[in-house]
């Protein structure tokens, strides 16, 4: 776990040094994964990205959010190198990273990764309405009915709206 941290501040440390053109690029967003296959667990997302965006053609930074598992009682923490890539109105986003457990004294859950694609909406010179779907996978452990723990990977469909700053 520490590993995948320290290489995921490392990349983001020499991205934020660049010497091309440069911006604050930041978003808000909320959604719902819809649970796929056999050990897909749905859950409520919220997500807040921070990063710097590059001559208006990609971004790169941390997401922060939560994921609320309903059926699992349970509320994860996730932390992710994200990149981003804008065209036309579009983007394309991959985020990967490592999940906490907000109930049980931040003990560590698992690699989170993710990929969406979706469109801007320009609502006026500062901000942009966000509009993705995608998937999400989640390496967790569970406790089934016979009361044993099982290791599983969660896929989920995403859908999610959002606002870009």
């Amino acid at each position: 776990m520490y590993k995948l941290l320290s290489a995921i501040l490392f990349f983001l440390f020499f991205s934020f040094t660049e010497t091309k053109a440069q911006e604050y690029n930041g978003a808000l967003s909320v959604g719902y994964n819809f649970g796929v296959g056999y050990n897909g667990e749905s859950s409520f997302s919220a997500d807040m990205y921070n990063g710097i965006k590059f001559q208006d053609t990609y971004s790169v930074g941390v997401n922060f959010g939560t994921r609320i598992y309903s059926e699992l009682d349970g509320i994860l923490i996730p932390i992710q190198a994200d990149f981003r890539w804008y065209f036309l109105n579009n983007f394309w986003q991959f985020n990967v990273g490592y999940s906490f457990d907000a109930k049980h004294q931040m003990n560590d859950v698992g690699i989170i990764f993710g990929s969406k694609i979706g469109t801007r909406v320009k609502l006026n010179d500062h901000l942009k309405c966000l509009v993705g779907v995608g998937f999400e996978t989640q390496n967790m452990d569970v406790i089934t009915s016979e009361l044993k723990i099982d290791n599983i990977n969660s896929t989920a469909i995403n859908i999610s709206l959002g606002i870009e700053i």
